[in-house]
């Protein structure tokens, strides 16, 4: 398993020919693994940091050598982590690349907003915290374990018209999907600066 910063994979220098590699790196493409490595049975896979808690969602492909008992194995490898989806082309794990591999961070950035707005309201920044950290958990469960779409919840809270729907009224007059839109786009396409497509289809 090919596991280091992306920028560091110069340093290693191995002949795997005839070996399975699983690289779980951003930006370094099944043709350049191949290149570097002489192997032929490649799988590439994006899981996020939610890993260590079972809870990461892990797309990956593989090159068209590697066998169905690699599959298999790689399959039950990643499901160890949490969910796993096989995909099909490399432009496809690089937009996973940023919505699942960078994902946490992105949640992050939006509950900092939220402690620190809760902060310029005069609520002591533990207790902020302490409640955001809360919120996101219970929120996410509920998400995860809802029969409803994420677009579906919300127009439930837009049609209660209470609270909630005047915060959603005021964030999508800020029109808070394109900055979001933008940080997905940027983060996949400094995954993609390092591969090529190559449609496995």
């Amino acid at each position: 398993m090919l596991s280091v910063r992306p920028q560091d994979l110069d340093a290693i220098a191995l002949d795997l020919s005839g070996k399975l590699v699983i690289s779980v790196m951003a930006m370094v493409s099944l043709a350049d693994l191949a290149a570097r490595f002489e192997a032929r049975r490649i799988i590439r896979a994006m899981p996020n940091t939610a890993a260590e808690k079972r809870l990461s969602f892990t797309p990956w492909l593989a090159s068209p050598d590697t066998t169905e008992a690699d599959c298999a194995f790689a399959e039950r490898l990643f499901e160890a982590s949490g969910k796993v989806q096989r995909i099909a082309t490399e432009t496809e794990l690089d937009y996973f690349t940023a919505l699942i591999g960078s994902g946490p961070a992105f949640l992050a950035v939006f509950a900092d907003a939220m402690i620190s707005d809760a902060v310029t309201k005069g609520i002591e920044r533990g207790i902020a915290e302490r409640a955001v950290r809360q919120l996101f958990l219970g929120g996410s469960t509920l998400l995860a374990g809802s029969k409803q779409t994420p677009d579906e919840i919300v127009q439930t809270f837009l049609d209660y018209a209470g609270t909630t729907a005047a915060g959603l009224e005021a964030m999508a007059a800020a029109d808070i999907h394109t900055p979001i839109a933008r940080g997905l786009t940027a983060a996949a396409a400094k995954a993609a600066a390092g591969t090529r497509d190559c449609d496995l289809g």
